[in-house]
């Protein structure tokens, strides 16, 4: 049984909801089939990520990045409608032509609109200090607009800026994550097991429940709510692979392959220097899962 490919837009993320998710444990019943046993480790895990994944995206809604305009703080849901029967009118009327006298009232009117929201929103906003002379005025007039400024272009260390994103990615990537000079190269060697594992699905239900459901997912976009709710499907075949894992060290790849996303690190840095921005890497969730394993294992060895 092959699953077809899953195609997932950068930055998405799987998120589960009470109203959402229909037929998800189903359709996750039937995928999880594709697990097979006598699979190398790697194989297995995909497998299992691919099920999750395929079942996921047929049932849950995917949230994306946000992109494009925030809307202003002073949109109103009357100010909505307004425009879209300005936009409406654009594209079911000659507004050009023959229906410009309609397309203009529909026009003044939103733009009227839009002007008495705006003065009425902000002369609320001054006028909420007299109620909480603490409030959002205060905090506004002591820190500023809390926008932040965007910044589209880095400056290599001989002063040029890259004209490309790949340039960018790469310029950060040389600076933050800096290439060791190594060239070691790494070769799998298959080993036998080495100890008897006791691990329980107990244990990883356990494991699972530690991380939190709302914690920002690995490139696989799978969260832990996700993952808890695929447990009772899928934990027989999560403790087998687990368990392999354990008596064979070896960590299947999908798992080591982190999203990074780079932070500034304060108001005070220079936005245009790469050294002004730390990485952050986001592991797939069932990698978490198996370092908490991992790191129980060790706090009893220390213990003994």
């Amino acid at each position: 049984m092959t699953l077809p490919q899953i195609n997932r837009e950068k930055g998405c993320v799987i998120k589960w909801k009470k109203q959402t998710g229909i037929g998800f444990k189903e359709q996750l019943s039937i995928d999880i089939q594709c697990y097979k046993p006598n699979d190398t480790i790697d194989q297995g895990a995909e497998s299992i990520v691919e099920a999750i994944s395929y079942a996921a995206k047929s049932s849950i809604p995917i949230k994306g990045t946000l992109r494009g305009r925030k809307l202003p703080p002073w949109r109103t849901p009357e100010l909505t409608i307004s425009g879209r029967e300005v936009n409406n009118y654009r594209k079911h009327m000659n507004y050009k032509t023959i229906d410009r006298a309609g397309y203009k009232i529909v026009r003044n009117n939103h733009l009227s609109l839009i002007r008495l929201t705006r003065f009425s929103q902000w002369k609320e906003f001054a006028e909420s200090a007299n109620s909480n002379p603490w409030g959002l005025l205060y905090k506004w007039l002591k820190k500023g607009s809390s926008n932040n400024n965007i910044q589209t272009s880095l400056k290599t260390p001989d002063g040029n800026v890259p004209r490309t994103t790949e340039g960018t990615a790469c310029l950060l990537l040389k600076t933050l994550i800096p290439h060791d000079g190594s060239e070691i190269t790494l070769t799998d060697q298959q080993v036998g097991p080495r100890v008897t594992v006791n691990l329980n699905a107990d244990e990883i239900k356990d494991a699972i429940w530690r991380i939190g459901p709302k914690k920002a997912p690995g490139k696989d976009g799978l969260t832990a709510a996700i993952i808890r709710k695929a447990y009772p499907i899928v934990k027989d075949q999560l403790t087998h692979l687990y368990r392999r894992y354990l008596m064979n060290s070896t960590s299947p790849r999908c798992w080591k392959d982190a999203k990074v996303v780079v932070l500034l690190k304060g108001k005070d840095k220079d936005p245009t220097e790469p050294k002004s921005y730390r990485p952050v890497s986001f592991s797939p969730t069932l990698g978490n899962v198996l370092e908490t394993l991992i790191m129980k294992r060790l706090g009893q060895e220390i213990k003994k």
